[in-house]
């Protein structure tokens, strides 16, 4: 008796073998696929495209990510590194990031630089370089006669040593025994008064001693000065003072003057 294929309540199905767990590539598997970066090569074949090459004919295909219906990245485009959300990035601890622009100040000034290390596009400049350098700009600096006549947008103030401070007399006025400890009067304020009565006497002084002529702080009058002109520059053309000079030169000519006397 020959049953039929869909009688049952359970038809039994033809099921693939399990391998086990399929492991996530994240490149071709290992085929001789033309386009696969990671393939097998021979030492003989010399003809094969290279990894770089391989990498790149991939970019021109398909440059973009993959992405999902919310726009989440699947997979990461060609020469694109993107992290998980939440991982921290950070930038390499390398004395190249900020070697160059100490190259270029003493590229500018035409300092030997041939002890200087190279570190892939960049160079570095030395300690001891770096103080040949301070001194000699230094010289240049205080020295009248010379002159640097390419200035540079780089930062060569920080290669300026700190300016001189002139001493501060602190010990002079407050000692350190009237500061701290026992004899410490620094909890007292300072006045110049010590009472009401000191105040009055004190302004009653200054109120003598003032003079309204001495006072550079009082605003001057100046409404008798101002005068109401047209203010077109066109009219104050030959006002200088050269135009006046030479007008008394003129003036003060002896048959001129005889003849507006005669006038």
């Amino acid at each position: 008796m020959v049953k039929k294929r869909n009688e049952g309540k359970n038809p039994k199905l033809k099921m693939k073998p399990n391998y086990g767990p399929v492991k996530n590539r994240h490149t071709f598997r290992g085929s001789n696929h033309s386009m696969n970066p990671d393939r097998p090569k021979d030492g003989k074949s010399t003809h094969l495209r290279s990894k770089a090459t391989i990498n790149r004919l991939r970019m021109y295909k398909s440059f973009k990510p993959i992405r999902d219906k919310d726009g989440t990245i699947l997979k990461a485009a060609p020469f694109q590194s993107w992290l998980k959300s939440g991982a921290v990035a950070r930038v390499e601890p390398n004395r190249k990031w900020f070697g160059r622009w100490l190259f270029e100040v003493e590229k500018r000034l035409k300092h030997d630089h041939s002890t200087c290390s190279i570190l892939g596009n960049t160079r570095i400049v030395g300690q001891e370089q770096l103080q040949k350098f301070q001194e000699n700009l230094g010289k240049v600096m205080r020295d009248p006669f010379q002159v640097v006549m390419k200035q540079t947008k780089l930062p060569i103030s920080l290669l300026q040593e700190k300016a001189k401070q002139q001493r501060v007399h602190v010990t002079d006025t407050e000692s350190f025994e009237y500061t701290f400890g026992k004899k410490a009067l620094r909890k007292k304020a300072k006045l110049s008064c010590e009472s009401l009565e000191d105040m009055t006497k004190s302004i009653e002084e200054r109120s003598e001693k003032y003079d309204v002529a001495k006072d550079r702080d009082l605003q001057a009058d100046d409404r008798e000065l101002i005068r109401v002109e047209n203010p077109n520059p066109l009219f104050k053309a030959g006002q200088s003072n050269r135009v006046w000079g030479e007008l008394y030169k003129v003036i003060s000519h002896l048959p001129l003057t005889y003849i507006l006397r005669k006038l």
